[in-house]
């Protein structure tokens, strides 16, 4: 995904570079496989998982908080307008949460995308690149994290007054979390490219602004069909392939937790 987001050369040596918009997703695959082995494919996990269990933790926590402290204080408002309460939950919730996390997430992509250890990226970094691509990260993931968790909690609950019960099945929750996630991924795609590509962009040069970027890549197209898939929404298959199912797992996970929790605590 973040090869592909990049369209960058795969790696610097050899007589001709394979670049990542020469190559699809199962073309990257091979390619990785066959110049830096099976290992190659798991670069920076460590990283990343070092990053998602506490923003997992926190993202969830906050969200339900967010909940509870609005119902509170308004609970007119609630009871007249629950869905858009749930939606202003899930912005402000991926706002703190990208907030306090960010520099993992830069970490994590320049690990990815380069051979660097994490010390030697903090120290390169540190400390005001690490919040590289901030900008448009914090912009677009107000959008994104109200769409994702509004539409799954919202469907969620929809799910259990139209069946009458306290417990969705699992194929419901993976339904709802896939689809939420596709949704809120399809409307703020172009900002988690261009978040993408100014975090793994080199420190020693000047940093495009959001306005800079996507004149760029406008303007590198001809038909407005070229513009939105080769431009704006490029890489979105992969990204996609990688992030709803993973979403949807997340979700049937918290809610089957969540209910497990509950049992135990009316025993």
């Amino acid at each position: 995904k973040q090869w592909y987001q990049r369209r960058v050369p795969l790696r610097p040596g050899g007589n001709r570079q394979v670049a990542s918009r020469e190559l699809g997703i199962f073309g990257m695959f091979r390619h990785m496989y066959r110049t830096e082995g099976v290992l190659s494919m798991w670069r920076g996990n460590a990283v990343n998982v070092a990053k998602i269990m506490p923003e997992q933790a926190l993202r969830f926590f906050l969200f339900e908080y967010l909940n509870e402290t609005a119902a509170h204080f308004f609970p007119q408002l609630i009871q007249e307008h629950p869905t858009s309460f749930k939606f202003v939950c899930g912005g402000g919730t991926g706002l703190i949460i990208q907030a306090a996390m960010y520099p993992w997430e830069i970490v994590k992509t320049r690990r990815m995308t380069s051979n660097m250890g994490v010390f030697t990226i903090f120290k390169e970094l540190y400390p005001w690149s690490l919040w590289r691509g901030a900008k448009p990260a914090l912009i677009g993931v107000m959008p994104f994290a109200a769409l994702e968790l509004g539409l799954s909690r919202s469907l969620t609950d929809a799910y259990k007054t139209r069946f009458q019960t306290s417990e969705v099945s699992w194929g419901a929750l993976l339904g709802v979390g896939a689809f939420s996630t596709t949704v809120a991924m399809g409307a703020t795609y172009p900002y988690r490219l261009m978040t993408c590509q100014v975090q793994a962009a080199d420190t020693t040069k000047t940093t495009p602004t959001c306005l800079q970027w996507a004149r760029a890549q406008w303007n590198s197209y001809d038909t407005l069909g070229d513009k939105l898939r080769k431009g704006f929404y490029r890489g979105f298959l992969a990204n996609a392939v990688k992030t709803v199912p993973s979403s949807a797992i997340v979700w049937w996970v918290y809610n089957y937790s969540q209910h497990r929790y509950d049992d135990y605590k009316g025993r």
